[in-house]
Order: C-alpha cells, then sequence, then structure tokens
C-alpha cells in the first residue's frame, strides 16, 4: 500500500481572505458594526424599550430594523427616524453602509 502524498502548506493568510468574500463575511461585519451603532444614537430613555435587530434589503434600499417593546414606543420614536437614519449614516465611512429607512417591528426584546 502507498502513502498518501502530502498536499503543500498553504499560509491561512493567503486563503482568508478569499473565505471571507466566499462566506460574505465582510458585509456581515459591516452591518453588525450598523447594528452595534443603535444604542450609541438613540435617545437614552429609548435603550432599554427598543433594540435594533438587523440590516436587510428591501428593493434597493438598505433597511435596519428595530425592534420596540409597544405601540406607544413605537409612536414616539416614529417623530426621529428622520434623524436617527442621518446619524447613523454619518457613520458611513466605518460601517460601510448607508440606510435609507428604520423599520420599527413591535415585539419582545
Amino acid at each position: 500500500m502507498k502513502p498518501p502524498k502530502k498536499r503543500a502548506t498553504v499560509p491561512l493568510s493567503s486563503v482568508l481572505p478569499q473565505v471571507s468574500r466566499d462566506l460574505a463575511l465582510d458585509d456581515k461585519i459591516k452591518e453588525f458594526a450598523l447594528v452595534g451603532l443603535w444604542d450609541s444614537v438613540v435617545d437614552p430613555r429609548y435603550r432599554t424599550r427598543t433594540r435594533a435587530v438587523k440590516v436587510y434589503k428591501r428593493g434597493n434600499e438598505t433597511v435596519l430594523q428595530v425592534r420596540v417593546k409597544d405601540a406607544a414606543t413605537a409612536g414616539e420614536l416614529s417623530f426621529s427616524l428622520g434623524d436617527l437614519r442621518d446619524t447613523l449614516n454619518g457613520y458611513a465611512p466605518q460601517t460601510g453602509r448607508t440606510i435609507a429607512a428604520i423599520d420599527l417591528k413591535i415585539g419582545s426584546l
């Protein structure tokens, strides 16, 4: 019986960029960074009643989904959505994402 052929060792640094692209990890990291900014931009009184959940595409638009505790919070927060969107978009150079809208969903946090 012949011994198995040895394969050449490839440095991880040479394959990691391709694996990252194949798995779309760069996009996920940018989305995670955008979601993580929510608590720093939302008014402190809403931090315990809201949570940014995910970034998704709606047609050609990028949307941030935020879960809110109740309809009253959603109603109050709806007056600030434009300003919050603009503030988050100010971080576009760091996150690589510009959002077109913030979608509020009522539910458990």
